[in-house]
């Protein structure tokens, strides 16, 4: 978990990174991962269960977006994909074309999310 050759700190409800060598903080609840992709800052807020949102973050701490799972799912994990880059796993109650989870492509602006192929 790097932004510009710095480490993520994760810790009591907070993450925290060097931005052009200013110590950046943001505080987002209970924090069950945080990556960075390029412009942003992307932190999964377990919260209660089944309660869990996405929330995104610009490399200088603004609160970019906050964003629930979509209808029918919840989110698993942050990653990259080769294809859409900035991405989360959500796993489904129901099969969709035979698949319970999904890549989902985030909008690193605004936190829209796309199903975009099977997570296998």
């Amino acid at each position: 978990m790097c932004i510009e050759g710095e480490e993520l700190t994760v810790g009591d409800g907070a993450v925290s990174w060097v931005h052009h060598d200013l110590p950046i903080t943001v505080f987002v609840g209970e924090v069950g991962q945080a990556m960075s992709f390029a412009g942003a800052v992307l932190v999964l807020d377990d919260g209660a269960p089944g309660t869990r949102v996405l929330c995104g973050f610009s490399h200088g701490g603004e609160a970019l977006f906050r964003v629930g799972p979509p209808a029918g799912f919840e989110f698993s994990y942050l990653t990259g994909h080769p294809e859409v880059g900035a991405a989360v796993v959500c796993g489904g109650a129901v099969k969709i074309d035979n698949w319970y989870d999904w890549h989902f492509s985030v909008d690193l602006r605004t936190g829209r999310l796309e199903r975009h192929c099977p997570a296998c």
